[in-house]
């Protein structure tokens, strides 16, 4: 029966191995033209705020053109400005703001003439006045736009608006953009970015005329949004109406990293994903940081994670007068950090659309079909006793049909799914592959450099899945994370309970090894020991992704910033602390099923390998260097606690002095 079943599995073996290789050649192809894109774009902007330059500007008693030339002149290429409200304007006084009452009583008392005392006056109403032609003629079309109702008067010298708004208007609503100081900035050499403010009710007239204030703003090098919902949120017409208007403008729309816009991924998508991504230190945050800090933290942003406009806030606002010298030098050292990574200094462009072809997309899929059937063949070989031939090849060939219908009918989501059963099944493969039957027979007669080898291998099956699933997701929207990889906790869990249960299942005397803990008496230090795995657990998955900061100590962050200084990139620390020196103790001493808590603690290494690569924003030479580091550091740092271990192992083996042997 066995020489009958064993050259059906070394064909399905092979079978398997030549459509894994097929699926990585066309994940090469496709990962390469990545990278290649990736190092083309390589230009970065430098932004400021306009209030806060404003501000500075004001403290300092200098013309607003000079202060954007001090900070053109250290590094800044661009000013971000949020659309004016009414408090704006009247607070740099390009318009006075009076309700109705107060107008009545300055009326009364003469202070706009006798032809004033005249007007029919609403207490209610809010009156709005300015002797600036573009101010009025701004205001005055974006409030009828809106649904504001305005009413054109003269007062005296002023030209006026009569309009409804309550008072929370005041501070809330666009009104235009200050455009004769972005005149003077865009003269300096400095693009303009504005941020649209949110207004209801959203219909097209309304933002046809949004469209066309920002349109006549000079130097316009882009667009994005100031509130947490877009105008309109995710209402499709109102969509489909921003990206008919402003696709007209070409520019491209930014996006902030860290600020969820609801909108604002289903906009991009009609704007075909020309996006640029900026980054900023949060207000909440930025008293946390000094320049140094700063600095570090908008580098590795360009650096690792395609962020193209550095988003500078000024420190020290609460004291203006002194703050423009100090954010000046802020830019210079932010210019040379981007510098000293690579980057050229400039005015950023989107890059161009990317897409992976559906004929490359099935055959890579094909691969990690193969790979899944592989692991299920050794789980399941144990349970069938040889009777899973017939039915495992039909599964495979409907696996394939199916995975070829869902690509062409739901590609998005066909991808997502197939890049998230590459991301489970390769690091179990490598580790059942590698985990032979033998090698607890063979403990502590592995010699050290085989042991190296056998983890090197694991790793290198983890990182050809890793590449498989890379090449799956490189679109546009992925790698500007307008989409991202979808199931990262199962990702990282699924692995630590398939390994265990296929080798489980392939022991012999682990059915009786289970039963006989199972009647074992429950002991205060068992109890103890579980809790300490529940909780490793637990901190384990909060960690994943990009939730876990909360949970970072400073010790562990000093750590980390120490590892970019010296290394270039930073290696994961589940990777280089934890879970590679770990499986190389198993590797070295030999599987049993008594070590599966090793086992689980050297899987997380291969789980975070792979990983690694589900942050599809981050260039993929980033992750391949991370991973390089991660990898050489947990050797070492296996190798330390292998020759530890065996030292200490020796030691207590070794039989007392002065006590002989019967």
């Amino acid at each position: 029966m066995n020489k009958k079943i064993k050259p059906s599995l070394n064909g399905m073996q092979w079978l398997a191995i030549l459509l894994i290789l097929a699926g990585l050649a066309a994940a090469f192809s496709v990962d390469f033209n990545r990278i290649q894109l990736e190092q083309a774009n390589r230009t970065a902007g430098i932004m400021v705020d306009y209030d806060e330059l404003f501000r500075c500007a004001q403290g300092r008693g200098i013309p607003f053109e000079e202060a954007v030339r001090k900070a053109h002149n250290s590094g800044a290429t661009g000013i971000i400005v949020r659309e004016r409200t009414l408090d704006d304007l009247e607070k740099t006084g390009k318009i006075v703001i009076l309700q109705g009452a107060e107008l009545k009583v300055n009326v009364q008392g003469g202070q706009f003439g006798q032809a004033a005392a005249e007007l029919e006056i609403d207490d209610g109403a809010t009156y709005i006045l300015t002797e600036n032609q573009t101010v009025y003629d701004q205001i005055f079309k974006l409030l009828e736009a809106k649904k504001r109702h305005p009413k054109a008067m003269g007062i005296g010298p002023y030209q006026a608006i009569r309009t409804d708004l309550y008072s929370g208007e005041l501070s809330l609503l666009g009104v235009g953009y200050p455009l004769e100081e972005l005149k003077a900035a865009a003269e300096q050499g400095m693009g303009v970015v504005p941020r649209i403010r949110n207004w209801a009710p959203v219909n097209e007239p309304s933002i046809q005329a949004e469209a066309e204030a920002v349109a006549r703003i000079p130097g316009l090098a882009g667009f994005g949004f100031n509130d947490e919902t877009l105008p309109g949120g995710d209402n499709a017409n109102a969509l489909a109406y921003f990206a008919q208007y402003f696709k007209s403008l070409n520019i491209p729309l930014v996006s902030f990293e860290f600020y969820d816009q609801a909108g604002l991924n289903s906009l991009a998508g009609l704007m075909d994903d020309r996006v640029l991504r900026a980054h900023a230190i949060a207000d909440n945050e930025i008293k946390k940081y000094n320049v140094v800090s700063a600095v570090d933290r908008f580098r590795l942003a360009a650096a690792e994670r395609n962020i193209r406009l550095i988003y500078v806030r000024f420190f020290g606002m609460d004291q203006p007068v002194a703050a423009l010298d100090t954010n000046l030098e802020l830019i210079k050292q932010v210019k040379t950090g981007l510098t000293a990574e690579g980057m050229a200094i400039g005015t950023p462009e989107a890059a161009a659309p990317v897409t992976t072809p559906m004929a490359i997309r099935f055959c890579i899929g094909l691969g990690v079909i193969a790979a899944g059937a592989w692991v299920l063949a050794i789980t399941a070989a144990p349970l069938a006793k040889g009777r899973w031939q017939v039915p495992f090849m039909a599964l495979m060939v409907l696996s394939a049909a199916a995975w070829g219908g869902i690509l062409r009918l739901w590609p998005v989501p066909a991808v997502k799914l197939m890049a998230l059963a590459a991301a489970i099944t390769f690091p179990s493969l490598g580790a059942l592959l590698i985990l032979k039957k033998d090698m607890a027979q063979r403990r502590r007669t592995q010699a050290l450099p085989h042991a190296v080898r056998d983890l090197l291998l694991m790793s290198l099956v983890s990182l050809g899945g890793a590449l498989m699933m890379c090449a799956l997701l490189t679109e546009t929207r992925f790698m500007l994370k307008l989409d991202s990889f979808a199931g990262v906790k199962l990702a990282h869990i699924l692995p630590l309970l398939l390994v265990p249960l296929a080798l489980w299942l392939r022991e012999r005397k682990a059915g009786q090894f289970f039963l006989r803990t199972a009647e074992t008496p429950v002991k205060a230090w068992h109890l103890m020991a579980g809790a300490l795995m529940l909780a490793a657990l637990a901190i384990y998955i909060l960690r994943t992704g990009n939730t876990g900061v909360s949970s970072v100590s400073s010790l562990e962050l000093k750590l980390r910033q120490l590892l970019d200084t010296f290394l270039g990139v930073r290696p994961r620390t589940k990777e280089f602390a934890i879970g590679h020196p770990l499986m190389l103790v198993l590797l070295y001493f030999g599987y049993r099923f008594q070590m599966y808590p090793v086992l689980l603690l050297g899987l997380i290494g291969q789980v975070s390998l792979i990983n690694t690569y589900a942050h599809l924003h981050t260039p993929l030479l980033i992750s391949l260097f991370r991973s390089f580091n991660g990898l050489w550091l947990g050797l070492l740092a296996g190798c330390a606690a292998v020759l530890m271990l065996s030292r200490g192992w020796r030691l207590i083996s070794k039989p007392p002095k002065g006590r002989g042997h019967s």
